[in-house]
């Protein structure tokens, strides 16, 4: 779940870049290159929500409460009660941000119309692809706030959501209960993708610092521990050896990750 976090600073800055370089040449392929691109990451985007309204809230906040129930207090008492109060907020922001990503959506199409058209004007256009480059602008910084909210939250709290690694594991498996085929199929190959442009990432739930190949092979284990079966793995493994080179993979598999526990 975190490592999405890593893997959407990745794409706001694709996204920026893009949305640059339209604002420098409004061309039809431009604006289809920066709908390639939201697209995209909007598919990931909705699939990361939705594990964690659906799976990762519930399972957070059936923690604190078995912890408080229990007068086992980890982080601490202020923190489990904060949490309590702010997990709710992350569900609610959700909602502004859906709005946000329909209206960009809505303005993304408005202006591919206008491009498109014989009859728009030099005004015409940059007056739609000024109020694209400014909804996208603010989406961004809302969503980074969003997940900087999380982080400063959940990070804390999420070391004490399951006592053992059986539970922990069941916990990840109902991320894949959600939406198998939408986290296999779309969010796998998205994060990979973009973890592969991460240099260095601190794991807040080890306190380890993890660099380059580290982190794909954190990633990638993550799966190999939600899935239950050898057929299963085996689409993971097709997906990250698509996306990673020869001489990455190779590597991956000395870690042990090239079949299923």
């Amino acid at each position: 779940m975190r490592l999405f976090h890593e893997a959407a600073r990745v794409a706001f800055t694709d996204l920026r870049s893009s949305l640059s370089k339209l604002e420098e040449e409004p061309s039809l392929q431009n604006v289809r290159d920066l709908e390639a691109i939201f697209n995209d990451f909007m598919r990931s985007t909705a699939i990361h929500k939705n594990h964690e309204d659906k799976a990762l809230y519930p399972a957070l906040s059936a923690s604190i409460h078995t912890r408080m129930a229990h007068k086992n207090y980890t982080p601490s008492l202020e923190l489990l009660v904060n949490g309590l109060t702010e997990i709710p907020s992350f569900s609610e922001e959700h909602k502004e941000d859906h709005e946000a990503v329909a209206r960009m959506q809505s303005l993304l199409q408005t202006l591919k119309t206008n491009v498109s058209s014989k009859e728009a004007d030099a005004d015409t256009v940059r007056a739609s692809l000024g109020e694209l480059t400014q909804e996208v602008t603010g989406w961004i910084t809302f969503h980074e706030e969003h997940l900087q909210h999380e982080e400063k939250v959940m990070s804390p709290l999420m070391k004490g959501i399951a006592s053992t690694l059986h539970m922990k594991v069941a916990i990840a498996r109902t991320l894949l209960i959600v939406d198998r085929q939408g986290t296999i199929s779309t969010q796998f190959p998205f994060v990979l993708s973009k973890l592969l442009r991460v240099k260095d990432w601190f794991c807040p739930m080890t306190k380890h610092k993890y660099s380059n190949l580290e982190i794909l092979v954190v990633y990638i284990n993550c799966f190999r521990m939600m899935m239950d079966n050898e057929k299963d793995y085996a689409v993971i493994v097709n997906i990250a050896k698509q996306i990673m080179s020869k001489e990455q993979w190779k590597e991956i598999q000395a870690y042990g990750l090239g079949t299923v526990k």
